[in-house]
């Protein structure tokens, strides 16, 4: 009897955002190698990218819109040919590539390439591991193998995506040096992918809680092949749990400059903090965010502040503002800060005045804008957010004399940060 092939369980996860003419790219975090891309003045929704479809620049996804690269010559077993070798320097790279070997599913091999392999005088391949199902579009790094080295030459970096189906797509870019091509490798390492959306009951998923993550269970059975035809084995039963952890953080995404109006135990694994963002608005109906830069407004104009975090199980949790602060500098660790909201309440209801936190996936409230510490310096907003469990406990703070009365059980999520504010 053949061994089962492994298999890896793991929950689709989202997050967010490339230039309208240029494709500018950034990186959420520095420990994050997750990229999100802008169009135009926006950004574009997690795992997107900014790509000309019907004549305009518009975020779709990439998976939908990709070319197939299948050259025989790529293959990691393909000796170059002197006289016909792959160039990838001189390729005229557009958008996004799905790499195949005779029609048949492949990716950049993650482990060295011998020398002269792929068609190429210097094979290259991927030294950063493929992103996981859900985690978005990724920045990876590549090596180029040469002169007994696997890693000779550090070409370019690309980014890659996983899609639905087991396949993955890669933003390929001109290497460094000439005689380099991307390689193809039709091994699959024996992994089995399976996806089921994160969300409580899809495909018999359970959720439970601890206050701190949000656990989601299943199980896989694996039939063995039969040795008798028309047999039936036994199935291997597989206990997968992912585990997510309920505290994320955020920034604003503008700059605020005070002087005119602004512009703007089986298989477990871990995943991602729910991603969150922050955003600055013109008016109490929070629909109009300002774009991203610097903000310059008045000094006594009031600052509508919403907060929202990408999560599947909307009628499950809620998003609860812990903490909303003001500094001088971008930092959030920054010790000089002035506190807007404190122990989920707000610090003075004269100025602050929470609209909602703990009922939704969304949270906002204002604040007047005035002087700190009496100083005319830029200001960054900063707020630590938690997900509270709403079939656990009450969610909504219930705040008097500018103290919290209710505790609930909540996870924290990473803070978020807006500015810099400028006076007018």
């Amino acid at each position: 009897m053949t061994s089962a092939a492994l298999l890896l369980f793991l929950l689709a996860h989202s997050i967010t955002g490339e230039d309208i003419s240029g494709a500018e790219e950034v990186t959420l975090e520095p420990a994050s190698r997750t990229s999100m891309f802008r169009c135009g003045h926006k950004y574009c929704p997690s795992g997107q990218d900014c790509l000309t479809v019907d004549r305009s620049k518009q975020c779709v996804d990439p998976c939908d819109h990709y070319s197939v690269l299948d050259d025989p010559r790529r293959s990691v077993t393909f000796r170059k040919d002197p006289d016909n070798q792959l160039n990838d320097r001189s390729a005229k790279w557009d958008g996004w590539y799905r790499l195949q070997l005779n029609g048949v599913n492949a990716r950049m091999p993650g482990t060295c390439v011998s020398e002269d392999m792929c068609g190429t005088s210097y094979p290259l391949w991927l030294s950063s591991t493929h992103p996981r199902p859900g985690e978005g579009i990724i920045r990876s790094n590549v090596c180029g193998a040469g002169k007994g080295s696997c890693c000779r030459y550090n070409s370019n970096e690309i980014h890659v995506k996983g899609c639905t189906g087991g396949f993955y797509i890669y933003k390929f870019v001109a290497p460094k040096m000439s005689q380099a091509a991307y390689c193809a490798d039709g091994e699959q390492e024996g992994i089995v992918w399976y996806l089921v959306d994160r969300k409580e009951g899809s495909c018999g998923n359970t959720l439970k809680t601890n206050g701190s993550h949000a656990i989601f269970s299943n199980n896989i059975f694996v039939y063995p092949l039969a040795v008798v035809p028309g047999s039936l084995q036994q199935p291997i039963r597989i206990p997968l749990s992912c585990v997510y952890p309920m505290d994320t953080e955020t920034s604003l995404n503008v700059a605020i400059k005070p002087n005119l109006a602004m512009q703007g135990a089986g298989i477990v694994s871990r995943g991602s903090k729910a991603p969150a963002s922050m955003f600055l608005f013109h008016n109490s109906n929070y629909t109009e965010p300002y774009p991203e830069g610097r903000a310059v407004l008045p000094l006594g104009s009031t600052l509508y502040v919403g907060v929202t975090v990408e999560e599947t199980e909307t009628e499950r949790f809620a998003v609860v503002l812990d903490d909303c602060y003001v500094t001088h500098t971008p930092n959030p660790e920054d010790l000089m800060r002035y506190h807007l909201i404190e122990n989920r309440c707000p610090s003075d209801l004269r100025q602050v005045t929470v609209d909602e936190s703990g009922s939704s996936l969304q949270a906002r409230f204002s604040a007047l804008l005035f002087l700190y510490q009496g100083d005319y310096q830029d200001i960054f907003l900063h707020c630590s957010l938690s997900l509270c469990d709403q079939r656990s406990s009450s969610c909504s703070p219930m705040c008097f004399s500018r103290r919290r009365r209710s505790v609930s059980q909540t996870t924290p999520l990473k803070p978020l940060t807006i500015g810099p504010i400028t006076w007018n």
